[in-house]
């Protein structure tokens, strides 16, 4: 499993993916491929407003 590190923007959309966790170089252009493929995240709520924040998933593969 690789672990993706990225930024959920105020819209919800993701930026600045990359593998933080790696396993092989394929791999972890395949999970930094996916994460960003990933729609409407939810973003962070500071004075009722939306703001960026940092968060991680792990891509997990069967091979």
């Amino acid at each position: 499993r690789c672990a993706c590190s990225f930024i959920v923007e105020k819209d919800g959309s993701v930026s600045d993916v990359t593998a933080v966790k790696k396993v092989h170089a394929n791999l972890n252009t395949e999970a930094v491929r996916v994460v960003k493929s990933l729609k409407e995240w939810t973003p962070g709520i500071k004075d009722g407003q939306p703001v960026r924040v940092q968060s991680a998933v792990y891509v997990t593969f069967s091979l």
